[in-house]
C-alpha cells in the first residue's frame, strides 16, 4: 500500500511532538547558574507525549476515519505547551521543547487532515442484477359455441 503524504506528514508531525515533551519546556540563568525543566517533568508534558503517540498511530494506520483521532490527538497535544506558555512568568525562558511539541502537533494536524482526504474511498453500491419477472403462462381463450 503507498503512504500518502498526509500519513507522513503525520508520522513526522507525531515524532516531533513525542520527542519535544522531553526537551526543555522552561529554563532559568541566574548567575551563570541555568536550571531547565522537560516537559515530561510535569502533567502538561506526559499528556502530550500520550496525545502525540496515540495520534501518531492513529494517523498512520491505513483505515478510513482513523485520521480524525490523530486530528483530534494533534489539538488535544497543541493545547498542553500553549496552557505553559501562557503560565511561564518573567525570569524564566520559553525552552525549545515547547516549541517542537507545538510544530510537531501542527504537523500532526495537518498530516491527519490529508491523510483524510488521501483514504481509501469508499466503494459504490452496486446491487445485484434483476432476474426477470416470471412470466404467467397466457391464458386460454374459453371456446366459442
Amino acid at each position: 500500500m503507498k503512504i500518502g503524504p498526509g500519513r507522513i506528514l503525520g508520522l513526522v508531525g507525531g515524532i516531533l511532538a513525542i520527542v519535544g515533551s522531553f526537551l526543555a519546556w522552561a529554563s532559568v540563568c541566574f548567575m551563570g547558574i541555568c536550571a531547565s525543566v522537560a516537559g515530561f517533568d510535569g502533567f502538561e508534558g506526559k499528556l502530550a507525549f500520550v496525545f502525540g503517540l496515540i495520534g501518531l498511530i492513529l494517523v498512520i494506520i491505513p483505515k478510513r476515519g482513523l485520521p480524525i483521532g490523530g486530528l483530534i490527538m494533534g489539538i488535544l497535544v497543541i493545547i498542553w505547551p500553549v496552557k505553559v506558555m501562557m503560565e511561564i512568568i518573567a525570569p524564566l525562558e520559553i525552552g525549545i521543547g515547547i516549541w517542537i511539541t507545538i510544530v510537531g502537533a501542527i504537523l500532526l494536524i495537518v498530516g491527519s487532515g490529508l491523510a483524510l482526504r488521501e483514504g481509501p474511498k469508499p466503494e459504490a453500491y452496486v446491487p445485484p442484477p434483476m432476474e426477470e419477472p416470471m412470466m404467467e403462462p397466457p391464458m386460454e381463450e374459453p371456446p366459442l359455441e
